[in-house]
């Protein structure tokens, strides 16, 4: 008895990750394409090219090694959304780019559209797979594929049908002052789908 239970759930969840990760894979492509995905990389490449030139220029950016790395950290945000802002109002990046202000307008985040109305919002993190801290303006990107009933989960059944329409790109240099890694998709514990750039 308890072996039918075993493989009745074996069955349903090998099923469940076929279409998860089907899911998952044809939002991500319906929102980004390979050459939008290597604008992205590129997009990253060239800021970091341009936050080091820029403190590369200038000897009194180096008057500490705390306040450096700081400095280091604001000018390669300035250079993303100074690069963010020239892909795409010159097509290389065929989405939409906007600077809003945060909640409580302490300070300003980039956000980009796709072309089919998608957010796609920017997190910079220490490894390849860690998932970015939460930010009040940047929506849960973790989806949640279960409905809780008093600790029972349970799939939800409605979840293959809604589009996803909030992304991350995140990226990460390791501290070698060079784009190291990169990702573009939907990060999340309990399931998630993403592209290495």
């Amino acid at each position: 008895m308890l072996k039918k239970c075993y493989n009745a759930f074996r069955q349903i969840f090998e099923s469940w990750c076929k279409n998860g990760k089907d899911y998952f894979e044809e939002e991500f492509c319906r929102n980004f394409t390979e050459g939008n995905c290597g604008a992205i990389r590129a997009l990253f490449d060239e800021a970091y090219v341009i936050r080091n030139e820029i403190y590369d220029r200038e000897p009194w950016m180096k008057i500490g090694p705390i306040a450096s790395h700081d400095l280091k950290a604001h000018l390669l945000r300035a250079a993303i959304e100074k690069t963010a802002y020239l892909f795409c109002n010159t097509g290389r990046l065929p989405f939409k780019v906007e600077t809003l202000p945060t909640i409580g307008n302490h300070g300003n985040h980039l956000e980009l559209t796709t072309l089919t109305g998608a957010k796609l919002f920017i997190a910079r993190i220490q490894q390849a797979s860690e998932k970015p801290r939460n930010v009040q303006y940047r929506p849960n990107v973790e989806p949640d594929l279960f409905i809780d009933f008093q600790n029972d989960y349970t799939l939800r059944k409605d979840f293959f049908k809604d589009p996803i329409d909030v992304f991350l790109a995140t990226y990460g240099d390791k501290g070698m002052d060079e784009f190291i890694f990169g990702n573009i998709g939907i990060p999340g514990e309990r399931a998630g789908y993403s592209k290495r750039i």
